[in-house]
């Protein structure tokens, strides 16, 4: 990361904060124990100075439904509660850092502190800034009727519906014509 790349470092804790609410986009919940919150902060590359624990997973899982309710939200106002919640449970304290091969960056979690704690501050930091620059809702959830997961629009204008991870769009495509035909 370079020096002043803090769009990168802001998204991807914007991604972070998406893959946490997936993480219950299925039947089965994919944060049950210590083991899925390690899965977790490897896809992200979260230089994690503790080992996960069961009571990491059962933190997050209370995290996640308040990062659910961010992208459910219609407008800031709606939002600002949950985030400024994450934000002082994670003890959100902005400081330059360069730690683990990192080029200097802004972190916002307090060095040390619990793996959820940590998650949480970076999550409600990085959707802080997201939603002010965008809106909350450019945070969405998929319109396929078989999928559940959430994305952030990252469109010029606004228009995505369809989480780009599982072909959605293409999957939605597909059908409708295949239902056009059998008319």
């Amino acid at each position: 990361m370079a020096n002043n790349d803090f769009e990168h470092y802001k998204g991807w804790a914007v991604d972070l904060a998406i893959d946490l609410v997936n993480t219950a986009a299925t039947d089965d919940d994919r944060l049950a124990h210590a083991g899925d919150v390690a899965e977790l902060l490897a896809r992200h590359h979260v230089a994690a100075r503790r080992r996960a624990s069961d009571d990491d997973a059962t933190h997050l899982r209370a995290v996640r439904g308040q990062l659910r309710a961010v992208m459910d939200a219609d407008d800031i106002a709606q939002a600002a509660p949950s985030l400024n919640s994450l934000a002082a449970e994670g003890g959100c304290t902005p400081r330059l850092s360069n730690h683990d091969g990192h080029d200097w960056h802004l972190d916002h979690h307090i060095p040390g502190d619990l793996l959820w704690r940590h998650v949480a501050a970076e999550c409600a930091a990085g959707l802080m800034d997201f939603v002010l620059r965008h809106s909350p809702r450019r945070l969405r959830s998929c319109a396929a009727s078989d999928c559940s997961r959430y994305f952030a629009d990252r469109t010029r204008n606004a228009s995505a519906r369809f989480c780009p991870q599982r072909g959605c769009a293409n999957r939605t495509r597909v059908r409708r014509h295949r239902q056009a035909r059998e008319l």
